[in-house]
C-alpha cells in the first residue's frame, strides 16, 4: 500500500495477491478520513485488530478509483497481458 498526492490527485497504490469485495473501496473510505482529520492516523490500527469491518468508517464510492493492472503468475498459464505483448515483454 502506498499512497502520494499528485497536484490535486491523491493517489493510493494497492498490491495484493487476492482481493475482498469492496476491499479497496473500504481501504480508501478508511484513508479519506484519516487525511480529512475525521480520525486520527492510529485508527487505522484499531481497524485493523478489531477484525471487524463496521469498525472502518465509509466505503469509498467506486468514482474516482481505476483498476491499473493485473499480473499472475507464470505458474497458471495465462496468455500475457495485450500491452506486455505489444511491447515485447516475455
Amino acid at each position: 500500500l502506498s499512497v502520494r498526492r499528485d497536484g490535486d490527485f491523491v493517489i493510493i497504490e494497492v498490491t495484493a495477491n487476492a482481493f475482498l469485495h469492496h476491499m479497496v473501496r473500504n481501504i480508501a473510505g478508511l484513508l479519506i478520513s484519516i487525511g480529512q482529520r475525521d480520525q486520527d492516523r492510529l485508527w487505522a490500527r484499531q481497524v485493523l485488530e478489531s477484525k471487524e469491518r463496521t469498525q472502518g468508517g465509509p466505503t469509498a464510492p467506486a468514482q474516482g478509483l481505476y483498476l491499473w493492472s493485473v499480473r499472475y503468475p507464470r505458474a497458471f498459464g495465462l496468455p500475457a497481458p495485450r500491452s506486455a505483448m505489444i511491447a515485447g515483454l516475455p
